[in-house]
């Protein structure tokens, strides 16, 4: 059985990379576990431009189960939905031409969308006109190419993980959280820098990098533990949600 794990930035493999042993193929430019036989992670980048490559993957590897994991901002201000929550997605919805994709089990439904949307209005616009609870900017689009490809159309299933993250009142401080990426990588002084001089002052970088971090580390585990129940059940569990299967 094959697993191929995608996220839109490499922060979101963070934990599972650190909790399995992976190595770094040059010529796929995949991650393959050396303690997990058949275990793969990649990232698509934001919004998934570049198809290409990760159709390269999918055609190589041909996964039998498709995790596409990541954080996604809430629409409604009313929504109960705390920072590091996770969803059960019974619709994908491609906010380009309103194409539904229908999943399961579960009742909420995500827009996919072409930019970040951070401004409250649009947000509204999101769940009105397509009822939904949630936007990311990859989902759609990794139905669409794994249902375009024959030797998986039909074969292979994908399941969602997607875990809240900025809330519609947080909108001005998820607007800047690009500044964050790549943060382990960045020097003292760059992160100082970045801590001053970001928008509202310290004390909202720090705000984000609470909430951010918090639904980083849910991320995580949800990943992890998704991963050990299919290898537990050899394939995906019932109780798991948020499957489905691209045509």
């Amino acid at each position: 059985m094959t697993i191929l794990v995608l996220t839109g930035i490499k922060e979101e493999l963070t934990t599972l990379l650190s909790r399995y042993s992976f190595v770094f193929e040059k010529d796929l430019r995949v991650y393959r576990s050396l303690s997990v036989p058949g275990l793969y992670a990649a990232t698509t980048g934001p919004g998934m431009r570049k198809v290409a490559p990760i159709k390269k993957i999918l055609e190589s590897l041909l996964p039998e189960i498709i995790i596409n994991a990541g954080i996604v901002g809430i629409l409604d201000e009313r929504d109960s939905a705390k920072s590091g929550d996770r969803l059960k997605l019974g619709q994908v919805v491609k906010s380009q031409n309103g194409t539904i994709f229908p999943g399961g089990p579960g009742s909420d439904i995500l827009v996919t969308v072409d930019r970040p949307v951070h401004d409250i209005l649009d947000k509204i616009d999101l769940a009105e006109r397509f009822r939904a609870r949630a936007c990311d900017m990859e989902a759609s689009r990794i139905i669409e190419l794994v249902g375009s490809i024959k030797a998986l159309s039909y074969r292979s299933v994908i399941h969602f993980i997607k875990i809240a993250g900025d809330r519609p009142e947080e909108a001005a401080l998820y607007e800047y959280e690009y500044r964050l990426w790549n943060w382990q990588h960045k020097s003292f002084f760059e992160k100082l820098k970045i801590a001053i001089r970001f928008p509202g002052g310290p004390k909202s970088f720090y705000q984000l990098k609470r909430s951010k971090a918090k639904a980083l580390q849910n991320l995580g585990s949800e990943i992890f533990n998704t991963i050990q129940s299919i290898r537990k059940a050899s394939g995906i569990p019932n109780s798991l949600g948020s499957i489905f299967i691209p045509h």
